[in-house]
């Protein structure tokens, strides 16, 4: 089957959309579908799947429901092969994408339910699977698979010209204005919730030799699942000479820092001896410590704090903080093109 996965998966690419006019009645409903990247995954698995064996029915996607074979297996291979191809940002199957198809033993029918977000794309996924698993025409689930990889394949595209742009910098970026346009970047909507840890970095990389010289700042792991671990948060920053943390962030998304919050971060920073920690959102809240020396605040609260600061020693450091950030944002793998293209269009119009 892997074999004739990545058969399928060549053809599609090399081809062209055999009957647009056809294919048209359904394209709504793929669009609707590829807003999540789990009912994506889902769907094309599916298209594999039919392609290659007519008589199954892949609503019936586990064998002890049913099922000819596991869907989710064989979501894995197709996500491999699209991944080789740089199609993809990660190569896991569908239930490594989401919650609702972990573990999940019910057929993907009308009564199957489950927490995905944007939620209209369930509904969607469900209608396209009994489309295609009750369909006569073999054509037409060719064109479909044909039209959700070539949209891939223009995401990539899109992807590529993002990097591989220049953005002159004519500017000088207040803290004030700074401030406004972080907001429109947090307000881009869902899968938009990795850009304040994206921001929370990059001003930590920017003010860093300025401000803690003698600390490193960690790489950024793709943000996929709220906690690492045995790592004390979402962000660290380490002393040089000794490789212990310094510097320990929790970002939250539009979440309220309430007492939980503040149990578990606790609960990892306690035996780590961290001189700086703390617990940041992009919701409202004031600036407290706590009595264990963690420091809440909002995102933009830190953001212009530390940059304030390091005006002392670079004027233009607003500027140069949100060119990296543009440049991390686009570079990003986990974020949809979307989301990279209307940030880039809202740093830009800043910068430029």
């Amino acid at each position: 089957m892997e074999e004739g996965c990545a058969s399928l998966i060549k053809n599609a690419l090399d081809s062209d959309i055999g009957d647009i006019i056809r294919l048209a009645e359904y394209k709504e409903l793929i669009d609707t579908l590829r807003k999540s990247r789990a009912t994506e995954s889902v769907a094309i698995a599916s298209l594999v799947a039919k392609i290659q064996h007519p008589d199954a029915d892949t609503r019936l996607h586990e064998v002890q429901n049913g099922g000819k074979f596991s869907l989710r297996t064989l979501s894995g291979k197709v996500n491999k092969e699209l991944y080789l191809r740089d199609l993809l940002k990660k190569p896991t199957d569908y239930a490594c994408l989401s919650p609702a198809f972990k573990g999940v033993k019910a057929p993907f029918d009308e009564n199957f339910t489950g927490s995905i977000n944007p939620k209209e794309s369930l509904p969607a996924l469900l209608n396209f699977l009994k489309v295609i698993n009750t369909t006569e025409s073999p054509d037409l689930l060719e064109d479909m698979l044909i039209y959700m990889i070539s949209q891939l394949k223009k995401e990539k595209e899109a992807n590529d010209s993002l990097k591989n742009s220049v953005v002159v910098c004519s500017n000088d970026v207040s803290i004030s204005d700074m401030l406004v346009t972080l907001d429109k970047l947090y307000n881009l909507g869902s899968g938009s919730s990795v850009i304040p840890v994206l921001v929370v970095h990059t001003l930590l990389c920017v003010v860093q030799p300025y401000l803690w010289t003698g600390v490193s700042i960690k790489p950024l792991k793709e943000h996929t699942a709220p906690d690492r671990h045995g790592e004390p948060g979402d962000i660290e920053g380490l002393f040089s000479n000794n490789s212990e943390y310094a510097i320990a962030c929790e970002i939250k998304h539009n979440q309220i820092i309430n007492d939980t919050f503040i149990k578990e971060f606790h609960s990892k920073v306690a035996d780590k001896n961290i001189p700086l920690k703390y617990i940041l959102t992009t919701a409202k809240a004031t600036l407290t410590y706590t009595k264990d020396s963690v420091c809440i605040d909002t995102v933009n609260g830190f953001v212009s704090t530390h940059l304030y600061n390091t005006l002392f020693h670079k004027k233009d450091i607003c500027t140069i903080f949100l060119q990296k950030l543009r440049t991390q944002i686009v570079d990003y793998r986990n974020i949809d093109i979307t989301i990279k293209e209307n940030a880039n269009n809202i740093l830009t119009s800043l910068l430029a």
